[in-house]
């Protein structure tokens, strides 16, 4: 098991923004916060990776929890409004591949994820927890 936190504010991927130009459409991620996003989790990520001797090989299971900042006249228990929690999910599959900590995101085969508020205890970003050994509860004795 490798475990991976990550620093920053969480950035959601797949919203795509479409401009013309040249009489072509070119596509876009809309958040401007993605970059920096992605960057924190490959720098962090490549760091585990080279630490860990390598990539992770074969399936995989995956937990992240989420720490978003909370916005000052929030007063909601859970960040339960966007981002949605599978376009955060999507930009640290995509960070963890371009690290080259997995091959390829459809290595992944369970997913769990979770979002909270940052606090005092947890600085905004994630923790990201990768695993080869998996279990299924469906249909096991």
């Amino acid at each position: 098991m490798i475990q991976i936190r990550v620093y920053g504010n969480p950035a959601p991927q797949g919203s795509k923004t479409a401009v013309v130009r040249g009489g072509k459409a070119i596509m876009f991620e809309s958040s401007k916060k993605l970059p920096a996003w992605r960057d924190a989790i490959k720098m962090t990520s490549t760091v585990a990776r080279l630490e860990h001797g390598g990539p992770l090989l074969g399936p995989l299971a995956v937990a992240i929890v989420f720490y978003l900042e909370r916005p000052r006249s929030t007063v909601r228990e859970y960040p339960n409004t966007a981002p949605d929690i599978d376009k955060l999910i999507r930009a640290v599959f995509d960070g963890l591949q371009e690290s080259e900590m997995i091959s390829n995101d459809g290595q992944i085969v369970s997913v769990n994820a979770l979002k909270f508020w940052a606090d005092a205890n947890n600085e905004p970003g994630a923790m990201i927890t990768l695993a080869r050994k998996l279990t299924s509860s469906i249909g096991d004795d």
